[in-house]
């Protein structure tokens, strides 16, 4: 058996973070997670919201591990959840179901209030790996151990994005009813009547200042990402290029003429494809 554990904090109160956790799929940094499903869902007496959802996921695991462990296409996983309001408490346990008997993966989740400041959450995740009945246990658990260092980064950058999105919109929000407020107080007011609109107004602007803000950093980074991708390509390409030389027969002497071929990453830039 072996253990795996690790804690973040994220930027944004308990209620918003669980909130961004209910909506964290799809996302694109988890596209093996193909369907969720609903088995269960009840409120105990004493407030405690319990749910238990099926998760059907594509792994695309090592072709050893795939033959040893005869692991299908989709694998399935229970999740059971509780989340307790009064103790401002979310706390995720999964396991999964394909191929129990040799494969066991015990995943702990619980988001709570950071202890220091009210306007963070705290994570600690934690899981369990346990292979038996086949050989070299230790080798196979540590290689999905290692994964889940891998996985739980990408499910943090999809709740991190879900808190940005969930931010902007409830700027917004905010802004259309202030707006709402703000034009029924205008056609109430009459010119007897002292209504200063500066102060409210200068909220609104900032309001929406903000959420613009966010949307751009979300674009920039978008961009950035995209470019940087694409030079790794280019970079790639141009590499494995440029070991290829091009051999042209002339039909009338059988001779043979080497030219080597040009640089991609010149290529492209002559091409005007990028700056």
């Amino acid at each position: 058996m072996k253990l795996w554990s690790s804690d973040c904090e994220f930027k944004a109160p308990w209620k918003q973070t669980t909130e961004a956790v209910w909506k964290k799929y799809p996302n694109e940094h988890q596209p093996n997670v193909g369907h969720i499903d609903v088995i269960d869902r009840k409120i105990t007496a004493d407030g405690k919201l319990l749910t238990t959802r099926l998760f059907g996921s594509h792994f695309s695991f090592p072709k050893l591990i795939t033959t040893l462990l005869g692991l299908p296409e989709i694998c399935y996983a229970i999740e059971l959840s509780e989340v307790d309001l009064k103790t401002k408490k979310m706390t995720l346990r999964m396991i999964n179901m394909t191929f129990g008997s040799v494969l066991t993966v015990n995943e702990t989740l619980v988001y709570s209030p950071h202890k220091d400041n009210p306007d963070k959450t705290a994570l600690d995740q934690s899981a369990t790996v346990t292979i038996s009945g086949i050989p070299f246990p230790d080798y196979f658990e540590n290689m999905i151990v290692t994964r889940f260092d891998t996985t739980s980064k990408l499910g943090r950058k999809a709740i991190q994005q879900k808190i940005q999105k969930l931010t902007v919109e409830g700027i917004l929000n905010t802004v259309e009813r202030e707006l709402y407020e703000l034009t029924a107080d205008i056609n109430r007011a009459t010119l007897d009547m002292k209504f200063n609109l500066t102060g409210r107004v200068v909220e609104l602007y900032k309001d929406l200042d903000r959420a613009a803000g966010l949307i751009n950093t979300e674009i920039q980074s978008f961009s950035e990402k995209l470019q940087t991708e694409f030079l790794q390509v280019i970079k790639s390409l141009d590499s494995e290029l440029s070991q290829v030389v091009v051999k042209l027969r002339l039909s009338e002497d059988g001779d043979d003429i080497e030219l080597s071929n040009i640089g991609l990453s010149e290529a492209v830039k002559q091409a005007g494809i990028m700056a």
